[in-house]
């Protein structure tokens, strides 16, 4: 979401690293700006939001076997 304007973006890229800075998936987010990135492990993981025009924000994620599906709820760039 655009932290301005409040305004939902479209067709971001969203890519998950390991806490290494080892590259794992990329996918973009959908028009109403959710993701899905699926099946990855239990561990520590760095989630990079990229849009031109946007500074690229780096988000640290946990998961864990009992986490599921993680809502990362509205995430501002």
């Amino acid at each position: 979401m655009d932290s301005l304007t409040k305004e939902k973006l479209d067709y971001i890229t969203v890519g998950i690293k390991t806490i290494q800075n080892v590259p794992l998936k990329s996918t973009l987010s959908k028009s109403d700006g959710t993701f899905l990135l699926s099946e990855i492990k239990s561990g520590q993981y760095l989630i990079n939001l990229i849009s031109v025009g946007y500074q690229t924000k780096t988000i640290t994620l946990k998961l864990s076997i009992e986490s599921g599906n993680v809502d990362m709820g509205t995430i501002y760039l």
